[in-house]
């Protein structure tokens, strides 16, 4: 039986998700975010609220799941509960 795309966002890991995302906009700076919400959603091709919710824990889409991905250049597995 093929999964379907609910049931793949819910075997993303959304606090490493989120952790990541932070880490590579921030520098693990959390006082001095190296760059802006707004630039990072802009070059990833998403809002900032959605990224902001995301950053938060918030679950993707599965289309801004790819995009976040391929901005942090990881494979999608990365973030997929084992």
């Amino acid at each position: 039986m093929a999964q379907t795309t609910s049931d793949i966002n819910s075997d993303i890991d959304t606090d490493a998700l989120a952790k990541a995302i932070f880490e590579k906009r921030s520098g693990g700076n959390r006082r001095t975010p190296e760059k802006a919400l707004r630039e990072i959603a802009a070059i990833i091709g998403v809002s900032a609220p959605t990224l902001s919710r995301i950053e938060r824990g918030a679950m993707p889409d599965l289309a801004t799941y790819v995009k976040i991905c391929e901005w942090l250049k990881v494979p999608l597995e990365k973030f997929v509960k084992r």
